[in-house]
């Protein structure tokens, strides 16, 4: 009777990020670039704040699959 469709609503892909939230950080012109994917990091970011959870336990082989990213 019902169908159960998943809300997605509640969270940002990295295509929406990308056009909307990074052109609008400041960009330093000096030290360090980073490597990664700034879509990636926002998103982590946001499941700390959603979740409460340590920076340790963040799932962050779900997000970079390569290269070595420590919190």
């Amino acid at each position: 009777m019902f169908e159960k469709k998943h809300q997605n609503s509640g969270t940002l892909d990295k295509d929406t990020i990308n056009k909307w939230i990074i052109p609008f950080l400041s960009v330093g012109k000096r030290g360090f670039k980073s490597n990664f994917d700034l879509a990636s990091i926002f998103l982590l970011i946001l499941k700390r704040l959603k979740t409460g959870v340590q920076w340790r336990e963040l799932p962050i082989e779900s997000y970079f699959e390569k290269g070595e990213i420590s919190w």
